[in-house]
């Protein structure tokens, strides 16, 4: 093998190493009750408020502003994107969140994703935001919304997926917050729904860059050997 192939070999060797090990080293984070399963409710079940195990309400309301249930084709064509249940929030500004227990990373890229839907009754006034917070664990607090996605519109009776991407900083020191946040919040007049919640963390792929690096000093010693 002479050495302008064995020098294209290495590079699609490399483009297909990152390619493949991309996706492979998006580690899935831990999120509590992520479909809202629990408490799990019939279909036709009585509403309960304020009772989605792992997602608390706004804490600066009494209101009953949330809870899940079970959809039919009334609300939804497709009922549930995920499992049987789906989140509800109610009222302008109102919201359920959660708190990841994983301290963040330097350097790693998040990206949240939530299917956000709009029932059939929706017809007017609805609206949401899908939140990465900063979160201080010292003291519970949320110190600073990191990024957000308001951008969807999805028909009556639809889910769509909202995706929010935030990249930590390489150097945490001084940041006044230490873990993530998520907010489910209503911005509109209307109810909101949510499910199927996922956050993932992607590293640099650092082992396929050894790995094409590795290819391509053999290739390096090669042409060395074929020169003497």
């Amino acid at each position: 093998m002479n050495a302008l192939v064995s020098s294209r070999l290495a590079t699609c060797l490399l483009g297909f190493t990152v390619c493949a090990t991309g996706s492979a080293w998006a580690v899935s984070i831990p999120v509590t009750n992520p479909g809202f399963e629990d408490p799990f409710k019939v279909e036709g079940a009585p509403i309960t408020y304020n009772d989605i195990v792992g997602w608390p309400p706004n804490p600066a309301t009494s209101l009953n502003i949330s809870g899940t249930f079970n959809p039919t084709t009334a609300y939804y064509d497709g009922e549930a994107p995920e499992g049987q249940m789906i989140a509800f929030v109610n009222g302008t500004g109102q919201f359920i969140y959660q708190t990841i227990n994983q301290e963040i990373t330097p350097g790693l890229t998040y990206t949240l994703q939530v299917d956000v839907g709009r029932s059939k009754f929706a017809t007017a006034g609805w609206d949401y935001q899908v939140e990465l917070r900063g979160y201080r664990s010292s003291d519970n607090s949320y110190i600073q919304l990191l990024a957000s996605d308001t951008s969807l519109a999805p028909e009556l009776g639809q889910f769509l997926t909202s995706t929010v991407t935030w990249t930590a900083p390489d150097s945490l020191g001084g940041l006044a917050y230490d873990r993530l946040g998520i907010g489910l919040v209503n911005l509109g007049s209307v109810q909101v729904n949510f499910d199927d919640v996922r956050l993932e963390a992607v590293p640099i792929p650092a082992a396929a860059w050894l790995f094409g690096s590795g290819l391509l000093g053999m290739v390096g010693i090669a042409r060395k050997k074929k020169a003497a």
